[in-house]
Parts: structure tokens; sequence; C-alpha cells
């Protein structure tokens, strides 16, 4: 958990940082992801002659990236939070 080597090292200050970035980014990941659920069940039930189809997709593709780019400023989290606690 980002965070607990802060504290471990005694840099107080950093640990709640850490902790909320991740908890604020595990918390896109998963909104992201309902919304892109929700988008493709839709798009799936939909006939491709619908005028709406391109713009269901579009809105299924920016949450899926919204998605991805969560996950990957989390990891980024937990490697500045990694190194920060060994250095």
């Amino acid at each position: 958990m980002p965070g607990w080597g802060q504290l471990y090292v005694e840099s107080y200050w950093k640990a709640p940082i850490f902790f909320a970035g991740a908890t604020t980014l595990g918390y896109l990941i998963y909104y992201n992801h309902s919304k892109y659920s929700d988008y493709a069940d839709i798009l799936n039930n939909m006939d491709v002659s619908n005028p709406e189809y391109n713009t269901t997709k579009l809105w299924r593709e920016y949450y899926r990236d919204n998605r991805d780019m969560s996950a990957f400023y989390l990891l980024a989290v937990y490697v500045i939070a990694t190194v920060d606690a060994y250095v």
C-alpha cells in the first residue's frame, strides 16, 4: 500500500499524499470501468445502422482510455512511493 513505506522511514507528511493518490486513482479505475461496461452493453445491443452507434462507440472508447490511463498512473504512484521509501 503506498504510504506504508513512508511511515516506516518516518516521512509522515508524504504517507497521506501517496495513500490519497492511490485511493483516488483506484476509484477512477472503478468508475471508468463501470461506465465502459455500460456503454459496451449498450453497443452490443445496438444495431450498426443506428445513427447513435458511432457516438456510443466513442464514449465506450473514451471510458476505456481513461480507465487504462488511471491504471498506468496508479502503477506510477506505486513505483514512486516504493522508490521514495527505499531511498
